[in-house]
């Protein structure tokens, strides 16, 4: 009975040690990880019929005994194949000698399958006799020795492959030869004592000690990685979060000198959102619109008017119609806008995002037909960030009371935008504005509120 304590004791001991892997479906650590399990798992059917053999030995149950016994050289086979590959795909292991290796491992478990079916009929690798005895046959101690071939090339290639790592990763390869190694042992005094369970014992020792030195290192590893991971997110928000609060307050002081916009540059910013997500819903423009194009636009929007600082507030805020002359004053501040943003391009690092800014800032005044400012782009030369400003800017100015006109009612509105389309507008988007009509709406009511 202690023989089969002794399995189910490698049983309790595995699934213990190893619950976190064995029960996690999800989350996969390191790629090996998927290789590692499998084998684990055949070590555990290993060990149970390992366990069942040494009841069905004592009770002496001749075919039951016989067709565990069969299971139990399965298992075997199968446990070398799969520790094989887990060690070449853990040594990334992608050359010719690795393939042969597992092409070998492969054959092997092959070969012994047909031998297990073949003894059925002939006792070429054990037999159990009607009073429930095991005799050993030839082909076993041939199985056994060809195991011991495998783990012996096996631990050499890890300990060869150890020798060109450092650190941590080194002693990672060594423990994975040395388990090569504790099996050799194990399998060399199963040879000698058949009716021993040392080819268990060898294989919890082994799988402890890989547990222990490989798998809970990489499992510290990966936890102090993930925290620095957290730890970088936590801080770019931060410094996202910074960066549109200087964006915004930037934009608000120029606001501030401009009496008539009013909240102009969080509607615009609100309305090209809703365009934008639109078009995205819609798949139009698939190659530019990703999640981080949507977001550079949407927070570089309030940026669009940062030209307006170079003009002068008795041309910002003239309640009357601008001159000839001041209008091509106003003008300028969509070139100037460009400038500014492209000067803090050059002395700012990692400011990629503020491409779109600039591009915002030159090109909203631009028109579909070519007839715009500051130069006169037509169709698609016109930047995309700058046509769906182009909508929401105008839209805005339209609903907006000014100290020249008051704001047109909501309807007349919308029919400007759909009449300027094709001409002032780019008709696509045009049309993802007018589907997002609902949303559009409800941002202008929310801001009348506030």
């Amino acid at each position: 009975m202690w023989y089969s304590l002794i399995g189910f004791l490698a049983i309790i001991i595995q699934l213990i040690i190893n619950s976190d892997l064995l029960y996690r479906r999800k989350n996969i650590r390191h790629p090996e990880e998927k290789d590692y399990r499998p084998f684990l798992l055949s070590i555990i059917t290993y060990h149970a019929t390992d366990a069942l053999w040494g009841i069905l030995y004592q009770y002496k149950l001749s075919f039951l005994l016989f067709l565990d016994t069969e299971i139990y050289f399965a298992v075997m086979a199968l446990s070398v194949l799969l520790w094989t590959r887990y060690v070449l795909c853990y040594l990334r292991a992608r050359n010719r000698f690795g393939k042969i290796l597992y092409s070998t491992g492969i054959t092997f478990f092959v070969c012994l399958l047909i031998l297990l079916l073949a003894n059925f009929f002939t006792p070429i690798l054990f037999s159990i006799s009607s009073n429930g005895e095991y005799h050993a046959s030839l082909m076993r101690y041939v199985v056994f020795s060809f195991q011991i071939i495998m783990f012996f090339i096996i631990s050499i290639y890890t300990f060869v492959n150890s020798c060109n790592t450092e650190n941590q990763l080194k002693q990672r390869y060594r423990t994975i030869a040395f388990f090569g190694l504790a099996m050799i042992l194990a399998i060399s005094a199963q040879i000698l004592y058949p009716l021993l369970p040392l080819y268990s014992i060898g294989c919890l020792l082994g799988c402890c000690v890989v547990h222990t030195f490989v798998l809970e290192e990489e499992k510290v590893e990966y936890d102090t990685i993930q925290r620095e991971i957290a730890y970088t997110k936590e801080r770019q928000r931060n410094l996202n979060a910074m960066r549109d609060a200087m964006m915004i307050t930037i934009a608000d002081l120029v606001e501030s000198r401009d009496q008539n916009t009013g909240t102009h540059i969080r509607k615009t910013a609100s309305y090209v959102n809703a365009i934008i997500n639109e078009l995205k819903r819609q798949g139009m423009f698939k190659d530019t619109i990703t999640d981080e194009y949507i977001e550079n636009v949407v927070r570089s929007a309030p940026l669009h008017d940062i030209g307006k600082i170079n003009v002068p507030d008795s041309i910002l805020n003239k309640p009357d119609k601008l001159t000839d002359e001041e209008f091509k004053i106003m003008m300028t501040h969509a070139a100037v806008g460009g400038k500014i943003i492209d000067h803090i391009i050059q002395i700012t690092p990692d400011s990629e995002y503020l491409n779109d800014a600039k591009d915002l800032a030159t090109y909203h005044h631009e028109k579909w037909n070519g007839a715009g400012y500051p130069e006169g782009l037509a169709g698609e030369n016109i930047p995309l960030s700058a046509r769906i400003m182009a909508v929401a800017d105008v839209f805005d100015a339209l609903v907006s009371n000014r100290a020249y006109k008051k704001k047109f009612p909501l309807e007349k509105a919308f029919a400007i935008i759909r009449e300027e389309s094709g001409t002032h507008f780019d008709p696509r988007i045009v049309n993802a504005f007018f589907a997002a009509r609902s949303e559009i709406i409800r941002i202008e009511k929310e801001f009348e509120n506030t």
